[in-house]
């Protein structure tokens, strides 16, 4: 397989002697910027969700404060 892009033609042979391998902790900087995104990503995704967990908890204690009666409120031992 060629190291050329085919729409551009080959590369300059002047141009050869001018490339270097990469550095070999590359690889693991490259892994650990993505470590980082993903932690940082994932830890707003868990805070955004416990937020909205514990709103809706709130909006469900309001709406029985607010509606005492409710079927879905009523106590089973009460019926005894």
């Amino acid at each position: 397989m060629a190291d050329h892009d085919p729409t551009t033609g080959p590369p300059a042979a002047e141009l050869a002697d001018f490339s270097e391998p990469p550095d070999p902790a590359l690889r693991g900087r490259v892994r650990r910027s993505i470590n980082r995104r993903l932690l940082a990503a994932d830890a707003v995704d868990f805070g955004l969700g416990a937020m909205l967990a514990a709103a809706w908890h709130y909006v469900l204690a309001l709406i029985e404060a607010l509606n005492p009666s409710s079927p879905s409120t009523e106590d089973p031992r009460d019926e005894q």
